[in-house]
């Protein structure tokens, strides 16, 4: 539902610059503006609009604008890219996302929005995408160590990198071997640190549990 004098803005985000459109109810424009990505920028854009939405698109840049505006007290809406260019296409014949476009659809309601989790789920996420990294390179480094030992002709059998197994690869000495294992040892330390880091996180937040 529309409010009464209420401003709608448009955000077309740029690795270093920033496209803002404002309308108003009408679809009249009220503003635009090039200007840094900087959030004093973007204090001065939106200076003195006390009643106004702000759309912005879903890229790599959204998620830390996103949050500065809402901390700011500006109700923000990030706009699904897919849906939204096939809405844009639709209704206005464009199939470019800009600034106009965003504000024009978001006055009129048919702007398709994005969920964005809490700042909290996004940590955990963070954590856990870290944590899988850190994984597969651990994984890389085991097979590393497997090509190391093919080479030379030395067989195996089960898994080698149990406390026994790692004993016997150090006993080969092996150079390259053990420099792998040296790696391995603190990719485990920190595979640990992080896994205990999000169990303790998401003991604070229910929703995690949906991760």
């Amino acid at each position: 539902m529309r409010v009464m004098n209420m401003l709608y803005v448009g955000i077309d985000l740029h690795k270093e610059k920033v496209y803002g459109i404002v309308m108003n109810e009408n679809g009249e424009l009220i503003k635009k503006e090039k200007f840094e990505n900087e959030p004093e920028e973007f204090h001065k854009f939106l200076k003195n609009m006390e009643k106004a939405i702000v759309a912005i698109e879903s890229t790599g840049f959204a998620t830390p604008i996103y949050d500065f505006l809402e901390e700011n007290g500006y109700e923000t809406k990030v706009a699904h890219p897919l849906k939204t260019r096939a809405i844009a296409e639709a209704k206005i014949k464009s199939d470019k996302i800009d600034a106009k476009i965003l504000a024009d659809l978001l006055r009129s309601d048919l702007l398709p929005s994005s969920y964005i989790p809490s700042k909290e789920i996004r940590k955990i996420r963070d954590m856990a995408r870290h944590r899988a990294y850190l994984v597969r390179f651990r994984t890389r480094l085991k097979n590393k160590i497997h090509a190391e030992l093919a080479k030379r002709w030395i067989k195996t059998k089960g898994n080698i990198f149990t406390k026994k197994g790692i004993e016997w690869l150090r006993g080969l000495e092996i150079k390259s071997v053990n420099r792998y294992l040296d790696v391995m040892e603190l990719l485990n330390e920190k595979i640990k640190e992080i896994s205990l880091e999000i169990k303790e996180k998401a003991k604070e937040n229910e929703d995690a549990i949906l991760l």
